[in-house]
C-alpha cells in the first residue's frame, strides 16, 4: 500500500496481530465502534492543539507572518479549524456528487478553505467537470497553493494548455515550497508536462554561502512574509534535487 497511487482516507490496524499494518480494518463493520471512538478522539485532539495540518505548508508560513507557526495554531482567524475540518471532510469524501459544492468552496474568503475545494476537485479527476468554471476562475486566485491545485484539477480534465502556464509561473516563485508544489504537479502530469521542462530546469534555487539566512529570512510570498525558519534552506535543497530528478521522469513518459 505504501506505493499505491492513492491512500485510504482512514486507516485502522490491529498492531498486535498485524504489526506490519497490512490489513486496513477501517471498513470492517466489526471494528466500527473502535474506528468511531478513535476518529472522535483525533478530532478532539486536533481542535485542542490547534492542528496546523489542514493548512498547505506554504500558506501556513505566510500566515505566520514573521512569527512562528506555533503562534497561529490556536488563532481562529489564521487557523480556522472548524471551517477547514468541514472543507477537508467534503474533499476527502471523494464523491462525484459533491463537485459543485467543492467548486463553491473556491469562492470562500479563506485561502486554505479554497485550497481544500481545489484539492477535492483534483481527487475527483474527470468527475470535477461541474466545477470547471470555478476552477478556471481559481487560476488567478491570490493564493499560490489554490492556483496550483486548480491547475492540476483542470489538467485532470484535459486542459493542460490552461494548467501549464500557471505551473511554470509558480516555478519562478520566491518561496521554495511554492516551487515544490508546482514541481509535484508537473511530475504527476507526466508526459503532458513536457512543454514545461525548460521552466522546470530553470527552477533551481541558487544557494548563497549564507544559505539558511538567505533562504529562510524575510521572503515575501503571496501577500505575506515567511518567518525566519532555517528549515526553508532544506526545502530549497530538496527543490534542487527534484529539479535534477523530475525532468527525466517526465521525458520517460513521452
Amino acid at each position: 500500500r505504501y506505493f499505491a497511487p492513492t491512500k485510504p482516507i482512514e486507516e485502522l490496524y490491529d498492531n498486535e496481530a498485524d504489526r506490519d499494518q497490512v490489513h486496513n480494518l477501517a471498513a470492517d463493520p466489526r471494528h466500527r465502534a473502535t474506528l468511531e471512538r478513535l476518529r472522535a478522539e483525533c478530532l478532539r485532539w486536533m481542535k485542542e492543539s490547534g492542528d496546523l495540518g489542514l493548512l498547505p505548508e506554504s500558506e501556513m508560513l505566510v500566515r505566520a507572518g514573521g512569527s512562528t507557526p506555533w503562534e497561529i495554531a490556536t488563532d481562529p482567524q489564521r487557523n480556522p479549524l472548524a471551517a477547514l475540518l468541514a472543507a477537508a471532510a467534503l474533499a476527502n469524501g471523494m464523491q462525484a456528487g459533491n463537485a459543485t459544492r467543492l467548486g463553491d468552496l473556491l469562492a470562500q474568503p479563506d485561502a486554505a478553505v479554497r485550497w481544500w475545494g481545489a484539492v477535492g476537485l483534483v481527487a475527483l479527476r474527470g468527475d470535477a467537470r461541474p466545477a470547471e468554471a470555478a476552477l478556471r476562475r481559481a487560476l488567478s486566485d491570490t493564493s499560490p497553493p489554490v492556483r496550483i491545485a486548480a491547475a492540476e484539477a483542470l489538467g485532470n480534465l484535459g486542459d493542460h494548455a490552461a494548467a501549464l502556464p500557471v505551473l511554470t509561473l509558480a516555478l519562478q516563485h520566491e518561496a521554495p515550497l511554492v516551487r515544490l508544489e508546482a514541481i509535484n504537479v508537473l511530475d504527476r502530469f507526466g508526459a503532458k508536462a513536457v512543454p514545461a521542462l525548460p521552466a522546470l530546469r530553470a527552477a533551481r534555487i541558487v544557494l548563497e554561502k549564507q544559505t539558511a539566512e538567505f533562504i529562510a529570512g524575510v521572503a515575501r510570498t503571496g501577500g505575506g512574509v515567511q518567518p525566519a525558519l532555517r528549515a526553508q534552506a532544506y526545502v530549497a535543497e530538496y527543490v534542487n534535487r527534484m529539479v535534477d530528478y523530475v525532468p527525466a521522469r517526465i521525458e520517460r513518459g513521452r
